[in-house]
């Protein structure tokens, strides 16, 4: 509410002033910003041994995949419109609020 990820500490982290942002320091402090870049990156470097991710050349990958460019590409962007129009909106305009 405060639009701190608009502050010019976070846009360095961050370029699209949005949140998430997360900051790796164990490779050396490297940010890594929207949702499923951070899980890619996340899975990638950290689950070697594929306890919580896929093999990349599996089926289950690709369903994985499906599943967070969906999430990625519907459903986040339809959360944040929502939470637009129902809190921040000045006006109360019933279509979009109600969608």
């Amino acid at each position: 509410m405060e639009n701190i990820q608009k502050e010019p500490w976070f846009t360095k982290l961050g370029p699209n002033g949005r949140i998430p942002v997360i900051v790796d320091h164990d490779n050396k402090d490297f940010a890594v910003q929207e949702g499923l870049a951070i899980l890619a990156y996340l899975t990638r470097k950290y689950d070697e041994k594929k306890l919580f991710s896929f093999e990349y050349d599996s089926d289950d990958y690709s369903l994985c995949e499906q599943w967070m460019a969906w999430q990625h590409g519907g459903l986040g962007p339809m959360q944040g419109q929502a939470n637009h129009f129902y809190r921040l909106a000045k006006e109360r305009i019933p279509y979009p609020t109600q969608r």
